[in-house]
């Protein structure tokens, strides 16, 4: 009898959590996500290094999973608990060392590329950390963002530090085309690979 129970109270739960709405995210909006998982793009430094960079899926990658939403919800009973389920994509950078001949001179990016729409917002927003700028994606290629306000920056220590980075540039229907490091090196996108 307690397994009837249990599978009846699971079967509700289900249900209850297949109900909720979805933040609505359009054609247009989709289509400013650029990238895709696992995709390798080529890039070029001032100093005439040149680096390949993989761009992979991370979490979260889609709608909020409605058990998420359902324990924000219900069980935190938070009061900024919106009526639809978020929409979110991450990609992560991984530099490629596995290509690369020489191990000192290469791109060293690590960021997370997060494209967000939630139920307040009337536009997928880009957000690159560790920056804290927030851009609405407007569709319009060739369009550039920059992100310069590095939260995880270390004045002291970013001119030696080859993960820092100053400022990224990230260009509507390309992505991050330009990448200037702590040390004054710059990388330039040539093109994706795959």
């Amino acid at each position: 009898m307690n397994t009837h129970r249990l599978l009846i109270f699971f079967s509700i739960l289900f249900l209850q959590s297949c109900l909720y709405k979805k933040v609505i995210i359009t054609k247009e909006e989709r289509n400013n996500i650029i990238y895709k998982n696992k995709q390798l793009y080529l890039y070029e430094s001032n100093i005439g290094n040149i680096d390949t960079l993989i761009i992979f899926k991370n979490y979260p990658n889609g709608y909020e999973p409605n058990f998420d939403f359902w324990f924000r919800k219900k069980v935190v009973k938070s009061d900024t608990i919106s009526t639809r389920r978020d929409f979110g994509k991450r990609f992560s950078t991984y530099p490629n060392y596995e290509m690369n001949k020489l191990k000192n001179q290469n791109i060293n990016l690590s960021v997370d590329i997060l494209y967000m729409k939630t139920e307040f917002d009337n536009e997928l927003k880009l957000t690159i950390y560790p920056f804290n700028e927030e851009f609405s994606l407007t569709g319009k290629n060739g369009k550039q963002y920059i992100f310069e306000n590095n939260a995880s920056k270390n004045l002291e220590t970013c001119k030696t530090n080859s993960y820092c980075v100053n400022k990224i540039i990230y260009q509507e229907g390309k992505g991050i085309v330009f990448i200037e490091k702590g040390s004054g090196e710059i990388w330039k996108l040539l093109k994706q690979l795959k």
